[in-house]
C-alpha cells in the first residue's frame, strides 16, 4: 500500500518513505501522537529511536509542505471542482493553533487543497490572506478548473469581491444582515429564498463593484449570499458544508489531530498536510468501495447513508492491511483505482 503512495510524490527520499510511513500510521492507528506513529515507522530501529527520527522530522522540517502540496494534488487531479474557505483552530494551553484552508469538492471526494497556519492567536482571516491563497490555488490547478469558490461570513470583503470580479472567478460568500447594501432586500427575503441580480455592492475608490444578491429566511437569522457568475446561489452553497465534515473527520470524527501536543505552526502545517493526505485517500478508497466492491447500507428513516466515504475508506484499508500484504496484491487491482484522479 506504501508503494502506491509513494508515486504521487515527485522525488522518493527517506524523509518522503518516512512520511508515507506517518500517512499509514494515522489511516491505521486514527492517531497524531509520535509515540502512536512510531510503530508505523519502517526498519529495526527501537521505538524511541522511531519517535526521535519523527520528532526531527517535524522540527528540523525535514520536508517541504510544496512536496505534500504536489502529492495531494496528484491523487487528487486537475479536474473541475468547487472551492471552499474557512477556518478550524484549538487550543493547546494558552496557544491557540489556527488554521485557514482551500478545501476542494468534486463529485463524491472532496480534498485539502492549500493550508496556511494563523499565527493570531485565533482571530480571523485577512483580505490579503484571501487573495494569496486564492492565487496559490488557481497558480496550482488553473482558473479554469475552479467552478466557484464558497466562503463562510469571515470571508467576504469589498476588496476581497472586487479581486474576484476583476479576475473573473465565479464565488457566493455568505455576508452579515447589517450590511448597508444588504438593507434594502431583508424584507423580500421569504424560506424558499430569493435572489437580486446586479445589485451594486460597493463603490470602492470610484469604481462600482455589483453582484447578486441572495436571500433566504431561516429560522431566527437570514441566509445572505453576495455572489458573481453562480447560476443557483443558495442551491449551490451547499456544498460548502464539505468542509466542515472534512474538520470533523480531522479532528473527532477520525483523525483526531486536536491531541498533538505541538505549537510551533511550521510544525503543524507538516501535521496537517499529512492527515490531508491521509484524509483524501480514505475518502477515495471509501468512494470506489461504495461504488464497485460493497454499497454503504441506507438509512431509511433519515434518508442518507449509515457511513460517511471517510469512514468506508478508513475501515477497508484497515482491514486491508490486517489480512496482511498478500491480500493487498490480490486486490490490486481493485485498491489502484482508488488511487487514481
Amino acid at each position: 500500500m506504501k508503494e502506491y503512495i509513494q508515486q504521487f510524490f515527485e522525488i522518493c527520499t527517506p524523509e518522503i518513505k518516512l512520511a508515507t510511513d506517518l500517512i499509514m500510521g494515522l489511516c491505521e492507528g486514527r492517531k497524531v501522537s509520535g509515540t502512536a506513529l512510531a510503530y508505523y515507522v519502517s526498519g529495526d530501529a527501537s521505538i524511541k529511536s522511531k519517535q526521535r527520527r519523527i520528532e526531527r522530522f517535524y522540527n528540523k522540517r525535514r520536508i517541504e509542505p510544496s512536496y505534500l502540496l504536489e502529492a495531494i494534488k496528484n491523487i487528487f487531479g486537475k479536474e473541475k471542482f468547487t472551492l471552499s474557505f474557512d477556518r478550524t483552530n484549538w487550543k493547546y494551553g494558552a496557544k491557540s493553533i489556527n488554521a485557514f484552508v482551500a478545501f476542494a469538492f468534486r463529485g463524491e471526494v472532496g480534498s485539502l487543497l492549500n493550508l496556511k497556519m494563523l499565527d493570531n492567536k485565533g482571530g480571523n482571516s485577512k483580505t490579503e490572506d484571501r487573495i494569496a491563497m486564492a492565487k496559490a490555488v488557481i497558480a496550482k490547478y488553473g482558473k479554469e478548473n475552479i467552478k466557484s469558490i464558497f466562503g463562510d461570513r469571515e470571508f467576504f470583503s469589498i476588496e476581497f469581491a472586487s479581486w474576484l470580479g476583476e479576475n473573473d472567478v465565479p464565488y457566493a460568500i455568505r455576508v452579515k444582515e447589517n450590511l448597508d447594501f444588504v438593507q434594502p432586500y431583508l424584507a423580500s427575503g421569504t424560506k424558499k429564498g430569493k435572489t437580486f441580480k446586479n445589485i451594486l455592492i460597493s463603490d470602492l475608490n470610484g469604481v462600482k463593484i455589483r453582484g447578486d444578491l441572495s436571500v433566504k429566511k431561516l429560522d431566527g437569522e437570514y441566509l445572505i449570499l453576495v455572489s458573481q457568475k453562480v447560476n443557483n446561489p443558495l442551491k449551490e452553497y451547499r456544498q460548502r458544508w464539505s468542509i466542515e465534515r472534512f474538520f470533523k473527520m480531522l479532528k473527532t470524527g477520525g483523525l483526531n489531530i486536536e491531541d498533538t501536543k505541538m505549537v510551533d505552526p511550521k510544525r503543524i502545517e507538516i501535521l496537517f498536510l499529512l492527515c490531508g493526505i491521509a484524509y483524501l485517500i480514505c475518502v477515495k478508497m471509501g468512494a470506489y468501495r461504495h461504488q464497485k466492491v460493497r454499497a454503504i447500507r441506507k438509512k431509511i428513516q433519515y434518508k442518507c447513508h449509515e457511513y460517511s466515504y471517510f469512514r468506508w475508506g478508513i475501515d477497508w484499508l484497515k482491514e486491508l492491511i490486517m489480512q496482511g500484504p498478500d491480500i493487498i496484491k490480490r486486490l490490486a487491482a481493485q485498491i489502484l483505482p482508488c488511487f487514481q484522479p
